[in-house]
């Protein structure tokens, strides 16, 4: 199974979250904004597997609001809850970055 990250990424001015997997969430999050008119923020990772994310959207599914989508605060919360049980990386060195219009500033 491939290791990675999951990752939360918050839609600003949506109160929406993304819950995905990737290698690099930094480069996900890059892609992800290229096509989102919405700034787009890395709110935090868990180490995990793709399988992870896969179950972890199934128990989950009820409160989608659309493809991997959910309220931010429901997604943040699910974060909350890993990080209780699985060893999470600290997302402080992420949070400051922001993508906007194709540039990654800090």
């Amino acid at each position: 199974m491939t290791k990675g990250f999951l990752y939360f990424i918050e839609a600003e001015g949506t109160d929406l979250a993304k819950i995905g997997f990737s290698i690099d969430p930094i480069s996900r999050l890059y892609s992800l904004q290229a096509a989102n008119a919405s700034v787009l923020v890395l709110r935090g990772t868990v180490n995990a597997t793709a399988g992870a994310e896969k179950a972890l959207h199934a128990l989950h599914r009820t409160h989608r609001v659309r493809g991997e989508w959910y309220p931010i605060e429901y997604a943040m919360g699910i974060y909350d809850d890993l990080g209780e049980l699985c060893e999470a990386i600290s997302p402080t060195d992420l949070s400051s970055v922001i993508v906007t219009e194709a540039y990654i500033t800090a």
